[in-house]
């Protein structure tokens, strides 16, 4: 005779999560995968694989940029953490993204808010997309910005920046900036990765990655209003 054993569904989805297959997410509707492991030893949560449109949402303004109200609520509440919390509002706040592009700046020359939180140094940015063919603005919802902020840049902890035209998977903690809604640079959107953490070259497996500090040799000048460029090559020193 056979026996069948019917178990609740909460438990259910509890051995599911508890052996890394899919998880149901009510955000955005949209099926999410936990990653294996945080590519930066220092970043000490488990990473969910999302989608670059999980993340952004499909909701837009009026200029193409994605709307917080449409996009990942798992969102830190301050980006110059070191050690951000692993979940807010009951989503992970540590996201991987894979198969992304460089899709504005040059990467390692774009520097932010030098100067303005800790002396000699700054946050490094560049944007990343999914879509390098889109022409604008319906390239924006398929962009976001991200930030190796100065706390981890100097701390010695930091990834080293992305090369030029690289397509990369990368992690990061998902942060909505409200300063940078208008901005052009920004996508005419608030989010961002941020901390960025780590990065690899698309369609490999090595998750080592070289942790430390990235440095201006030259002079940092400012272009714009809160961003700056530094006048040489910056140079990467490994640590870890």
């Amino acid at each position: 005779m056979r026996v069948r054993v019917l178990l609740p569904i909460s438990l259910l989805l509890l051995a599911i999560s508890a052996y890394g297959a899919p998880t149901l997410s009510t955000s955005n509707h949209a099926t999410i995968l936990r990653g294996d492991v945080s590519w930066n030893r220092f970043a000490e949560c488990r990473p969910t694989i999302l989608t670059l449109e999980q993340v952004l949402g499909n909701q837009t303004n009026s200029q193409g940029g994605a709307l917080e109200s449409g996009g990942w609520q798992g969102m830190i509440p301050d980006k110059r953490s070191t050690s951000p919390p692993c979940g807010v509002n009951g989503l992970p706040t540590l996201v991987e993204i894979r198969h992304l592009h460089t899709s504005l700046g040059t990467p390692g020359t774009s520097w932010d808010e030098c100067d303005a939180v800790i002396a000699d140094n700054c946050d490094l940015t560049l944007n990343l997309g999914d879509d390098p063919t889109l022409s604008c603005p319906a390239c924006y919802s398929h962009k976001i910005h991200v930030e190796i902020d100065m706390y981890w840049n100097a701390s010695r902890t930091a990834p080293m920046m992305i090369p030029v035209g690289t397509w990369v998977d990368v992690q990061g903690f998902v942060y909505w900036d409200p300063d940078h809604v208008t901005d052009q640079g920004h996508s005419y959107s608030g989010w961002e990765l941020h901390p960025f953490t780590a990065w690899r070259i698309s369609g490999t497996t090595d998750s080592t990655v070289p942790l430390g500090v990235t440095i201006c040799p030259g002079t940092v000048r400012p272009v714009s209003s809160g961003v700056s460029q530094c006048s040489t090559t910056p140079t990467f020193t490994r640590y870890y």
